[in-house]
């Protein structure tokens, strides 16, 4: 008897811990499919790159977010963003002492998704926070972007932005 109790609590064990596995890979799975959608389009400037590898664990972000958001006239945007290095920096040397001083520059893109449809590029751009809270916006030239972005060799905002200036008026 001793051991079928034995056997009893091992087969209870076994199963108990397959399920914990099983919850475990399933949640693994699991992530936003409109989200995974946009990550596995190629760009168009260089198909060589995903968006996701393109976008994600650039040197020139402090951070990057993805989220799925819906815009002013209910449409749902997949919403990459890039939070620039070196802002502060940019801003001290290049701003002045303006009274209100840009803190935070964002690289924004949006794309729209609808049900089986391809995602579709809505939006590219920056986000610029200032001091006080207020934020402006600056609409970028999308192939000028990407080829800074895929060339990958700005590790600040000034870079950055010295890049996608030369490239915008060549």
């Amino acid at each position: 008897m001793k051991h079928s109790s034995l056997t009893v609590q091992s087969a209870s064990a076994a199963l108990t811990k397959m399920l914990v596995v099983m919850c475990v890979v399933s949640l693994a799975g699991c992530g936003n499919s409109d989200v995974s959608k946009v990550k596995a389009m190629k760009l168009d400037i260089d198909p060589s790159f995903t968006v996701g590898q393109a976008l994600d664990n650039r040197k020139v972000c402090d951070s990057v977010k993805w989220d799925v958001i819906k815009d002013e006239r209910g449409r749902k945007l997949v919403e990459y963003r890039c939070d620039f290095k070196g802002v502060k920096e940019f801003e001290d040397r290049y701003g002045g002492r303006a009274p209100n001083p840009v803190v935070k520059v964002d690289d924004v893109f949006q794309w729209s998704v609808s049900n089986g449809e391809t995602p579709v590029l809505t939006y590219a751009g920056y986000e610029a926070t200032h001091k006080n809270g207020h934020v402006t916006d600056q609409v970028a030239q999308v192939d000028a972007a990407m080829q800074v972005i895929v060339k990958d060799s700005a590790s600040n905002f000034y870079q950055y932005n010295e890049q996608y200036s030369y490239i915008t008026n060549q």
